[in-house]
C-alpha cells in the first residue's frame, strides 16, 4: 500500500509517501530515502519509486520523501543546508518508526543524500545502515 502523508520537521511541514507491507505481514525495517540536493522523493528516473515498491513487495515498509523546500513540502530551497536536510532525515526517521513500528532503519541517499545519510547515521541508534548512491567525494 502506497499513501501520502505529512510530517513535521522544526516547524515546517514535509510531503511524503509511505510504502507498507499488506497488512499482517511481519516488517523487519524501514527504509527512508534521501533525494539529492535539486531532486525530490522519485528520485532521478524513478529510481526511488521503484526500488521502495520492489522493497515493500519484500516486506520492508519505505518512506520516500521531499527535504524542506523541494517538492511539495513547505519552505524555502535557498535556506536549504546539510545540516537542516538531516534535521529533515531524523525526523522521517521518528516518524517512519511511530508510523510502522520499527526500530531498524536503512537511509538510503542519492547524491548529496549520501552526505545526509552520513551526518544522520550516528544521531540516531535505529539508524544501521546506509546506502550511498553516487557519493560526493570530497
Amino acid at each position: 500500500m502506497e499513501r501520502h502523508l505529512f510530517f513535521h520537521s522544526k516547524g515546517l511541514r514535509l510531503l511524503g509517501v509511505l510504502h507498507t507491507p499488506d497488512e499482517g505481514e511481519a516488517c523487519p525495517a524501514a527504509l527512508v530515502f534521501l533525494h539529492g540536493w535539486a531532486g525530490y522523493r522519485i528520485g532521478p528516473h524513478q529510481m526511488f519509486t521503484k526500488l521502495a515498491r520492489t522493497a515493500c513487495d519484500q516486506g520492508f515498509a519505505c518512506l520516500r520523501f521531499d527535504f524542506r523546500g523541494r517538492g511539495d513540502s513547505e519552505g524555502e530551497a535557498k535556506r536549504a543546508t546539510l545540516t537542516t536536510m538531516i534535521e529533515d532525515a531524523l525526523a522521517a526517521t521518528e516518524m517512519v518508526c511511530a508510523e510502522v513500528g520499527v526500530e531498524r532503519v536503512a537511509l538510503i541517499g542519492d547524491c548529496s543524500g549520501s552526505e545526509v545519510a552520513i551526518g544522520a547515521g550516528p544521531l540516531d541508534p535505529r539508524i544501521g545502515a546506509l546506502v550511498l548512491w553516487s557519493a560526493p567525494i570530497v
